[in-house]
């Protein structure tokens, strides 16, 4: 993982020192155009989506994940909830849903994630892109999920009789994207994961308490 942060990191620093900025935008499509991100970070070492702009204010992503040790796939929307054009600020809804169909530290059981958060974004002549966020992070056992919405059907074991499995926390974090030619983004990003007011603990399931990501968007124009 750490020979792909420094090409993400020199990539970046490469192209910013001879490049004109566009004005791209990783985030939002225009209606049928299309793009494709990898990524490195924590908790994934690797992360990659394909996306779609439905309209010019919503776009949907594909995305596969790899932690250590789970893989997961899911779906990434996005939805532009406010935008001023006349001083290039935004708020924007961004809201990943992952399934993990067999976990290894979890019990061997499929699990449910979502982390759906809410960023203000500031746009800087250059096409520099910051933004402030804050969101929610919901972990849910696929079989506790059931069991809580639609009850146990079959009481055959004790286990039918578990409780709610999973855990929700909250997080604050902080990103900035960077054009670094006509159709690739570079993105970075960093959330600290909390319980509360309080830095999460071991029991929250993605490790370390934050959620780190360098990514490189490119868009098919």
């Amino acid at each position: 993982m750490k020979n792909l942060w420094i090409i993400f990191i020199s990539l970046c620093t490469a192209q910013i020192a001879g490049a004109q900025l566009r004005q791209n935008d990783h985030l939002f499509l225009l209606q049928g155009e299309t793009s494709a991100t990898i990524a490195t970070g924590i908790p994934y070492v690797g992360i990659g989506e394909v996306a779609y702009g439905v309209t010019s204010g919503f776009t949907v992503g594909a995305i596969f994940g790899v932690t250590p040790l789970i893989p997961g796939y899911g779906l990434r929307l996005r939805g532009l909830l406010y935008e001023n054009e006349e001083t290039n600020f935004r708020v924007h809804l961004r809201a990943p849903v992952f399934y993990y169909p067999m976990t290894k530290d979890l019990g061997g059981e499929p699990w449910w994630l979502t982390y759906p958060a809410v960023a203000a974004e500031w746009k800087t002549s250059s096409g520099l892109r910051y933004s402030a966020d804050m969101g929610v992070i919901a972990a849910v056992c696929a079989h506790s999920l059931s069991n809580t919405l639609f009850g146990s059907g079959e009481m055959e074991e004790e286990e039918d009789e578990m409780g709610f499995e999973g855990g929700i926390w909250n997080t604050v974090g902080a990103g900035v994207a960077l054009p670094i030619s006509e159709k690739i983004t570079c993105q970075m990003n960093a959330a600290l994961v909390l319980d509360g007011l309080r830095i999460a603990d071991s029991h929250w399931v993605g490790g370390p308490p934050t959620v780190v990501s360098v990514a490189l968007t490119y868009q098919f124009k």
